[in-house]
C-alpha cells in the first residue's frame, strides 16, 4: 500500500532531484515518468580555511599501522558493533568519534586499540579526520552520507558498506576505496586487508578526487533543474 502512495505522489511530478544513482534507482523502480537530475549531494560541506586542509602524501610508518576513524552516532542502524568485533581480532587502530545508545556497550567490549572520543563539535571535527588514514562508515543504511565528504576533503581513502547512498559517486567512480558486505564479518576483515595492501592507490584517488568540483557541478544541477 505504501509503494501505491509513493507513485501516486510522483505521477503529480515531472520533474524530481536526487543525490546518487542509488536514490535514481528508487524512482525509476517506482515508474517515476519525469526527468531525474542527479546532484551528488546533499548539502555544501563546511570547508576549513585555505591552508588547514592536511595533504597525506607523506610515507606511512608500517611500525603503526594506518589509522582508521569512524564518526556518526553509535547506534544499531550505523554497526558500529561489526567494527568492535572486527578491530578486536585485527588489532588495527581505530578511533570512534561520536555517542548514542550503544556507546557504553560497544566500549565496554572493545580492546586498547579502539579509542573512543565520544561527541564532537563541527568545529572541531576536522581533527580527527586529519589524523586518520581510511574512513570506515558499515551503516546497514545511509541515505547519501556527508561524512563521507567530509572524509575525502581531508583525503582519507574509504572503506563503505555496499549500502552507503554516496557508494558509486565518492568511492567506486573515483575509485577512492573499497566497499564491503554490512551483514559480513568476513567481508569487512577481507576489504580491510585489501585497502592496507594497496593503501597508496586508493589513497592517491583520494588526494585528485576535486570535492570543490563537486560541490560546484551539485549547485549548478540546482540551478539547471530551475531554469529548465
Amino acid at each position: 500500500m505504501e509503494e501505491i502512495y509513493k507513485k501516486i505522489l510522483l505521477s503529480r511530478y515531472d520533474k524530481a532531484i536526487v543525490s546518487g544513482k542509488r536514490h535514481q534507482k528508487v524512482l525509476i523502480d517506482l515508474n517515476f515518468k519525469g526527468s531525474i537530475v542527479i546532484s551528488k549531494g546533499v548539502g555544501i560541506l563546511r570547508k576549513k580555511r585555505k591552508g588547514e586542509r592536511l595533504l597525506k602524501t607523506e610515507s606511512i610508518n608500517d611500525n603503526a599501522g594506518l589509522r582508521f576513524l569512524f564518526v556518526g552516532r553509535i547506534i544499531k542502524l550505523k554497526n558500529v558493533e561489526l567494527l568492535i568485533a572486527v578491530f578486536n581480532e585485527l588489532g588495527l587502530s581505530l578511533t570512534i568519534v561520536g555517542d548514542g545508545t550503544e556507546r557504553k556497550e560497544l566500549e565496554r567490549k572493545s580492546k586498547s586499540n579502539i579509542i573512543f572520543k565520544g561527541y564532537c563539535s563541527n568545529e572541531d571535527i576536522h581533527k580527527y579526520y586529519k589524523e586518520a588514514d581510511v574512513f570506515i562508515l558499515p551503516s546497514y543504511s545511509e541515505a547519501w552520507g556527508l561524512v563521507v565528504e567530509e572524509a575525502l576533503y581531508y583525503n582519507c581513502a574509504l572503506l563503505l558498506s555496499q549500502d552507503v547512498g554516496c557508494l558509486s559517486e565518492l568511492l567506486l567512480d573515483p575509485k577512492t576505496g573499497i566497499s564491503f558486505n554490512p551483514y559480513s564479518k568476513e567481508s569487512l576483515k577481507n576489504s580491510i586487508m585489501k585497502l592496507v595492501e594497496n593503501y597508496e592507490y586508493y589513497k592517491a584517488n583520494a588526494i585528485e578526487f576535486d570535492i570543490d568540483n563537486k560541490d560546484r557541478e551539485q549547485v549548478q544541477s540546482y540551478l539547471n533543474l530551475l531554469n529548465d
